[in-house]
């Protein structure tokens, strides 16, 4: 299981890489092909929250997995909003920057 969730950890920044791209002017240049990616992720995502929300253990690893990313990610990125582990559950909707994400300090 270690193996599977370092691999779920990295697909998950490389998912919140995307999110935080996407509030950028660079997102004008994404393809068809990358906005579907993007758009898969949110769904891969989507049923990872379903999956481990119940689930202490792992729920809390991706949650300070996020926490990390999120700190790193606001140094780099003007006006990112913070990803929680209760935003996976939205999937595809956070690529549409829902009002309830929460912007860095």
């Amino acid at each position: 299981m270690a193996g599977k969730l370092k691999s779920m950890l990295d697909n998950l920044d490389h998912f919140v890489d995307m999110l935080a791209l996407s509030s950028t002017v660079d997102v004008k240049d994404w393809d068809v092909l990358l906005v579907q990616r993007a758009l898969e992720w949110g769904s891969y995502f989507q049923q990872v929250y379903r999956r481990f929300k119940d689930n202490d253990s792992i729920r809390n690893v991706i949650e300070e997995h996020l926490a990390a990313k999120n700190e790193e990610l606001c140094v780099n990125f003007k006006n990112y909003k913070d990803i929680t582990f209760r935003d996976l559950a939205k999937g595809k909707a956070i690529f549409l920057h829902d009002a309830s994400s929460q912007q860095c300090s």
